[in-house]
């Protein structure tokens, strides 16, 4: 669980402490578990360890990050936090298929699921032209969320400073 412990710091580093942003989408938040996700959680009394424990559970796990090689598992365990784990996936997903210059690569579905023949062509893909347009993904993710909703213009540095962390 090494790559998990090393994710799951960054996640939350990266997340922060109790916040409560009337402009934010999120809402109530702390460690990047929001009251919207977890109705039943008092939100601004959650640890550190409990929320390692539901990240460890609702999205290390459930998504099956584990199964990609490092550095893939913790980025996209990290984004998938700020976007949503098949939205991580799926971003990943499109990474391959630019990687093969085709808009849809008929070999892989963006379903945001790690099946056996998205795994097979990470583990194929040479790493660092994959991280790369794995971030370029990311980025227009982020730039595509802006410009569908500009009030979110205030969060995008803040998003793409997260998208060009490396965990390499």
């Amino acid at each position: 669980m090494h790559d998990f412990e090393e994710a799951v710091a960054a996640v939350l580093r990266d997340e922060g402490g109790y916040v409560n942003d009337p402009n934010d989408a999120g809402g109530e938040t702390k460690y990047g578990i929001s009251k919207r996700s977890y109705p039943s959680l008092d939100i601004a009394d959650l640890t550190a360890e409990d929320a390692e424990e539901i990240y460890r559970r609702d999205w290390w796990v459930k998504y099956q990050y584990e199964l990609l090689p490092w550095p893939f598992s913790a980025k996209a365990f990290d984004i998938g936090v700020n976007i949503g784990g098949k939205a991580s996936i799926m971003l990943l997903q499109h990474a391959l298929w630019d990687m093969n210059d085709s808009p849809g690569d008929a070999t892989i579905d963006d379903d945001g699921v790690l099946g056996g023949r998205t795994l097979a062509l990470v583990h194929l893909a040479p790493p660092s032209a994959l991280y790369a347009a794995y971030i370029k993904a990311i980025e227009a993710h982020y730039y595509d969320i802006v410009e569908r909703n500009p009030r979110n213009e205030k969060y995008l540095a803040g998003w793409l400073r997260r998208a060009e962390e490396t965990f390499v």
